[in-house]
């Protein structure tokens, strides 16, 4: 009975992935982009917007945890050249970084530490978080930078990912979300720096997809709730109810940009929290890394089907949830 059910399973999963990797556009003037998107997600939102004429781009996601998730190769760059060093002397301070990897053992994420321009240690990361420290010795107002090389992104595996909690110096906190924190992407030339001093994935996205030559006025941040459940429909909360208080913009339909899979559930969740309000379409954008010829890709596709059950059958039939709550959400940015 279990090989039968396992081989039933197979054939209901690429009928259902057919079924959530859904495309229905809607004449609109507004493309709504979820903002957990990677950068080619977001290279192809932006030419769905050159392309098809939108008026405006809303980007949402939620309020991020205190930590940065470093996707791709290249460099955390924390610039310390403001330090306040009044009174300091030569002596050995300690540099630390509490980071982790999205994967363990031999297929773990590596970095190295970079102080000021002088490669100092490399280390390799655990799935559990860690403190790596190192001393350095001098003064203080020498300290111009620290740099974070994540060296190793992609695996056998699969997409592996680095994630970086705070930098330490002596007993001086700093965390990954200021402006003095840039992300360089691949190489260490600038052609590819964001800032991270937006503190959701809404803003996050806002800032990609200026840095991609998208005029500032046309995009407009709707960051969501913090939290670590049903995170896609507390994103969707935050924007129907950041569209029913906005009046500076006219918004005539949306298409949701989405990715793969994971497209059908927020189409869905936008439709019903949204009920008749306006014309709302879907874009599911290809999804590269989950591949029904993978182990990863089949336990990924079996979940977002878990998951499409649950938000239609159990989540958003649940008439107390789906009243209007301003909630905990952080202020929409179009500046």
């Amino acid at each position: 009975m279990l090989l039968l059910l396992v081989g039933a399973w197979f054939p209901l999963l690429r009928l259902f992935s057919g079924f959530l990797d859904k495309t229905d556009r809607v004449s609109a003037n507004t493309l709504v982009v979820e903002g957990w998107l990677e950068k080619s997600g977001l290279e192809q939102v932006r030419q769905e917007f050159i392309d098809h004429h939108y008026e405006y781009i809303i980007t949402t996601g939620n309020i991020l945890p205190g930590w940065y998730e470093l996707d791709q190769n290249g460099y955390l760059i924390f610039d310390l050249s403001g330090l306040d060093t009044a009174g300091n002397r030569e002596a050995t301070h300690f540099i630390g970084v509490e980071t982790w990897s999205s994967l363990r053992g031999k297929d773990a994420a590596h970095f190295n530490l970079w102080v000021n321009d002088s490669l100092i240690r490399g280390f390799l990361t655990r799935k559990r978080h860690r403190t790596y420290e190192i001393p350095w010795y001098g003064d203080l107002s020498d300290l111009d930078s620290v740099m974070i090389q994540f060296d190793n992104d992609k695996s056998a595996w699969g997409d592996r990912n680095l994630y970086v909690s705070s930098l330490t110096v002596d007993d001086r906190y700093f965390g990954p979300f200021s402006l003095m924190v840039d992300y360089d992407i691949s190489q260490l030339d600038g052609k590819r720096r964001e800032s991270l001093n937006a503190r959701s994935w809404a803003g996050q996205a806002r800032t990609k997809l200026i840095n991609m030559g998208i005029p500032p006025g046309k995009i407009i941040a709707v960051p969501g709730y913090q939290t670590n459940i049903n995170k896609t429909w507390h994103s969707v909360k935050a924007f129907r109810y950041w569209m029913r208080k906005t009046d500076t913009i006219s918004i005539t339909g949306i298409n949701i940009v989405s990715l793969g899979e994971h497209s059908r559930r927020t189409w869905l969740t936008y439709k019903k929290l949204l009920k008749k309000d306006l014309p709302v379409g879907i874009i599911a954008l290809p999804d590269p890394y989950h591949k029904m010829d993978s182990v990863r890709g089949i336990f990924y596709l079996s979940k977002q089907v878990a998951a499409y059950i649950y938000y239609r059958f159990i989540l958003l039939p649940a008439k107390s949830l789906i009243e209007p709550q301003p909630g905990n959400a952080m202020p929409a940015n179009n500046q």
